[in-house]
């Protein structure tokens, strides 16, 4: 409980002095008037491509005791004085709704992610910094969160669920990350991804500068943002997700409604806090 209230503070900080909180910057960036949010997230972006491989750590474990917190520190520290090739990190599975493609639930996913940021001026992490700073619209936009999700894990995940169990399963492994897509070395990879996000972030400083007045700059509060993601690899071996806690907010509540027996009880998201 201790890393999770630890990292959720230190992320919750990032977003409030990135300022890419605030659902003017949001709706300006999806506009194409401010690219403060860009700026801001391709700067986190860039640093965790360049930083979280390196720690070698799997972001998909369980949570972290206290008393391992030193021994993650540790492995830290040794991991990012070897040569980056070395190292392993396991990415996150493709999503499919057995549509169209393999990808197909990523495709979706990111189009009704997007509708949705346009609507409400929000985002699945946003949301938690614009309750606490008292903007109104947050509080109608996290109770379609959690409506989403009791839709979703009550009715629409179980229908997809057994609507791709009878699709025929192929028994090879499917390739998640680029460098594997491209047969190149994951350090190759990383350093191009690295230098493209740089480029981009430079050619927004010198020819679309951000309007946003924050706390800090756009890349400082990427900086900051890609830092927390470092204090919960370290404290919670695992990366920051908010999006999976809608949906397990949606579990609790059908769970609840069915009688709240311990047996039937949800198991928690790794990759979530609250």
């Amino acid at each position: 409980m201790l890393s999770d209230f630890v990292t959720g503070a230190a992320f919750g900080a990032a977003l409030r002095a990135s300022g890419v909180y605030e659902p003017a910057v949001i709706l300006s960036q999806l506009n194409a008037t401010d690219w403060h949010m860009v700026e801001t997230f391709l700067t986190a972006s860039g640093t965790s491509v360049c930083v979280l491989p390196s720690l070698g750590l799997d972001p998909s474990g369980s949570s972290v005791p206290e008393t391992q917190l030193l021994t993650n520190i540790h492995r830290v520290v040794v991991a990012l004085s070897q040569p980056l090739s070395h190292l392993s990190q396991k990415p996150r599975d493709f999503s499919s709704v057995g549509l169209f493609a393999s990808y197909d639930g990523n495709i979706l996913g990111g189009l009704l992610m997007g509708v949705g940021m346009a609507l409400s001026g929000s985002c699945p992490g946003t949301i938690f910094v614009q309750l606490g700073a008292g903007i109104p619209s947050g509080f109608c936009t996290i109770a379609g969160c959690v409506l989403g999700g009791v839709v979703w894990s009550g009715m629409l995940a179980p229908a997809l669920e057994a609507r791709t169990r009878t699709k025929i399963k192929s028994n090879v492994q499917p390739k998640l990350s680029v460098y594997e897509h491209l047969s190149i070395s994951r350090a190759t990879t990383t350093v191009g991804i690295a230098t493209m996000f740089a480029m981009t972030v430079s050619a927004i400083n010198l020819l679309a500068p951000s309007q946003t007045r924050s706390l800090v700059t756009p890349i400082a509060g990427g900086l900051l943002i890609a830092g927390s993601q470092l204090i919960s690899i370290i404290s919670r071996s695992k990366l920051i997700g908010t999006s999976s806690s809608f949906e397990e907010a949606g579990k609790y509540i059908w769970w609840a409604l069915r009688g709240g027996n311990s047996a039937g009880k949800p198991k928690s998201d790794p990759y979530s806090f609250w």
